[in-house]
């Protein structure tokens, strides 16, 4: 792979000296995708035209460094779309397939008198069928151009429908008959009967995984992304279309935490295998960072005690609850060599104060069983607070047993958010192996099911860099 990077950046530094287009190529083949989207490097300095365009030898660079194989190119501002006529070359030279990713009336600039009619979304604006007809244009000089897509279009059925869809495709494939459309769809749109009835203009589908219907990018458990994977791929193979599975590599707008790296690791890791299976077409980071080096993930900060794990148990704002629903994180807690006794004292925060309702959510900790400590979120203020020391022998078996710190929803809300933190788990005469949550790999999470989530979080200042290179390795 090194080899080839050097290769390829050569031919890229060729093409971009000389300005001339590329040779028509062999399309890459439409599976084994390993790519990203945005994640954008620009240049440091406005052009004379007032913007800043794409960086293209940077991002050919750090595309080679990711071993991917695939970029969705979103066209969204201004420089975008001069920028991908010089995107394109350098990505053929470097073996790179691209898929051009448009975005729908709610993303497209729009002038502030017109709002959501992409009047400023130049060239074609919200004419979808031309936006088509320009890149299959495109892909006859560069076809690694082998697809395209607009981004959320569940929330724009209305617009997208299943005629207009397969017009789009059909103009696409008019000039160039070997161009993919992707369908994108989050998961509690994708139903058999929606895809029957959009299969006839679509060639397959992206669908981005957030844990619906809980749109979060918290809960990191592999196996229920795979439940997710092998619904929607049993509902796209019965119409015979690829579904690629989009993952998120940095903050999802409507989740309470930003990804840490094992989040981002573990689902790609299950994805790249499900590629390699054959499942699915492949997966696609979305705004993994690309360029910055060395920076946290957006919108994420140390809500650790100290160190930088903590236990974070969330429920989000508008999400329907049932009482008995929980979330929580267990270990094994043993006695010390030598000791006959065990106490704990456990130290948690939570968002809530004494002025909001009580009796709704209620931090607990159990041993080998049986409820030894709860607390209201509404019982105390939003500081770290510590328990007082906690006995625990009776309820060793043999010298160990199960510790497990739990979120339980004692009654049902439909709008009453809350997240409960735990760190520094204090142990005499006993131990666990990471009293201060600095790795996953000691404590299991695990949900009843429904909105209440958990997981260790570590926070990482270098989450860029960190999570670049776990992925550069799965890919």
């Amino acid at each position: 792979m090194k080899r080839l990077a050097i290769t390829a950046l050569a031919l890229v530094s060729a093409a971009l000296s000389v300005a001339v287009p590329a040779a028509p190529a062999t399309a890459a083949p439409a599976n084994g995708i390993k790519g990203a989207t945005e994640g954008t490097i620009r240049e440091s300095a406005n052009r004379a035209d007032g913007l800043r365009h794409l960086d293209t030898p940077a991002m050919i660079s750090r595309l080679l460094a990711l071993h991917a194989n695939t970029y969705d190119y979103v066209i969204e501002n201004a420089a975008d779309w001069p920028d991908f006529a010089e995107f394109l070359p350098a990505a053929q030279a470097a073996g790179i397939r691209v898929f051009a990713y448009l975005v729908p009336p709610s993303e497209c600039p729009s002038s502030a008198a017109a709002p959501k009619s992409c009047d400023l979304y130049a060239p074609y604006h919200k004419d979808y069928v031309a936006w088509g007809k320009a890149i299959a244009q495109l892909s006859l000089t560069y076809p690694n151009l082998t697809g395209w897509t607009v981004d959320d279009m569940d929330y724009w059925l209305s617009l997208y429908t299943a005629s207009y869809v397969q017009s789009m495709r059909s103009a696409a494939r008019a000039v160039q008959p070997s161009l993919d459309f992707y369908l994108q769809l989050y998961r509690p749109a994708i139903t058999q009967s929606l895809v029957d009835s959009y299969a006839a203009g679509i060639d397959g589908l992206i669908m981005p995984y957030r844990d619906d219907p809980y749109s979060n990018t918290i809960w990191s458990s592999a196996s229920t992304m795979q439940a997710q994977v092998d619904a929607v791929t049993a509902i796209a193979n019965r119409d015979g279309k690829r579904l690629i599975l989009m993952l998120y590599g940095n903050k999802l707008s409507s989740s309470m935490l930003a990804p840490d790296k094992d989040y981002v690791a573990t689902l790609t890791a299950q994805a790249v295998a499900d590629t390699a299976s054959g499942q699915i077409a492949g997966v696609i980071l979305w705004n993994l960072p690309l360029g910055a080096t060395g920076v946290p993930a957006g919108s994420s900060s140390n809500l650790a005690r100290s160190g930088l794990g903590v236990l974070s148990f969330t429920v989000a704002a508008n999400r329907a609850t049932v009482a008995g629903q929980y979330a929580q994180a267990a270990t094994t807690v043993a006695l010390d060599a030598g000791s006959s006794s065990c106490t704990m004292v456990l130290w948690r925060q939570d968002s809530r104060d004494t002025t909001s309702p009580a009796g709704y959510h209620q931090k607990q900790a159990y041993v080998g069983g049986s409820l030894v400590w709860a607390s209201d979120v509404a019982s105390e203020g939003t500081d770290w607070y510590t328990s007082s020391a906690l006995d625990i022998t009776s309820h060793l078996t043999n010298g160990s047993a199960t510790l497990v710190l739990r979120l339980m929803e004692m009654k049902a809300v439909s709008n009453y958010s809350v997240s409960v933190l735990f760190d520094d788990v204090q142990l005499t005469g006993c131990h666990v192996t990471d009293p201060g949550f600095e790795s996953d790999a000691s404590w299991s999470v695990s949900r009843s099911g429904g909105p209440v989530l958990a997981t260790v979080y570590q926070y990482s200042p270098t989450f860029s860099t960190d999570t670049f290179d776990a992925v550069a390795a799965l890919f």
